[in-house]
Order: C-alpha cells, then sequence, then structure tokens
C-alpha cells in the first residue's frame, strides 16, 4: 500500500470512528447544543478524505477494501464483481455493525505494515 493509500485509509477510519451511518454516503445531524455530527459510510468517509473527489488513491483504497471484505465474506463477492459494490454490500448490509466496519479498516491497515 503505498503511503497516499495508508493515509487515506487512516483519515476514513477517523471519520466512521466519529459517526458511522449505513443507506447514505453520509449524514449530518443537528445537535441540541447547535454543534454538527457527520457519519459516514465506508465509501462516504473514502469520498470526503479525499477532499470529495475519485482519484487513484480513492479507487485503490475500494479495491482494497473490497479484497478484504471478499476474503472475509465471501458471499457477499460473489454477486458483485465491482468493488464499490462490495463496500456498499457490506457496509449496508441489515445487522451490519460500526465495530465490523472498523474491523475492515484495521484489517486493511495491519496488512500493510
Amino acid at each position: 500500500m503505498t503511503p497516499a493509500v495508508r493515509e487515506r485509509a487512516e483519515q476514513a477510519l477517523a471519520l466512521i470512528r466519529g459517526g458511522w451511518t449505513q443507506g447514505s454516503s453520509w449524514r449530518t445531524k443537528l445537535l441540541p447544543d447547535g454543534g454538527l455530527l457527520n457519519s459516514y459510510c465506508m465509501l462516504g468517509a473514502n469520498f470526503h478524505a479525499a477532499c470529495m473527489r475519485e482519484d487513484r488513491v480513492y479507487r485503490e483504497l475500494v479495491d482494497k477494501l473490497a479484497e478484504v471484505i471478499r476474503a472475509q465474506y465471501p458471499e457477499l463477492g460473489s454477486g458483485n464483481p465491482r468493488s464499490d459494490g462490495v463496500v456498499i454490500d457490506f457496509n449496508d448490509l441489515p445487522g451490519r455493525t460500526k465495530d465490523e466496519v472498523i474491523a475492515i479498516y484495521e484489517k486493511v491497515l495491519a496488512e500493510e505494515q
């Protein structure tokens, strides 16, 4: 993994740790004190970490996330050949937890040390 992809993965993971969502790239919630709480799906966090553009680093990270998901959850990769589809299917699966999403990012980062 290139240093740029590693940095992007770390940035996306930090966003997800701050708030995770399903069924949308990201959500913003107004808090009672007037502050905002942002939550992100896996692709949304990557997109925001990429300053809202799909570049080479974005694609490489999505491909790496999909590779790890396919290895751990082979049933998710069978019907969707596109990396972003695999990541979306994993993120949005009913019953999926934030901890499971975080574990995928941690595995991506651990594999490349």
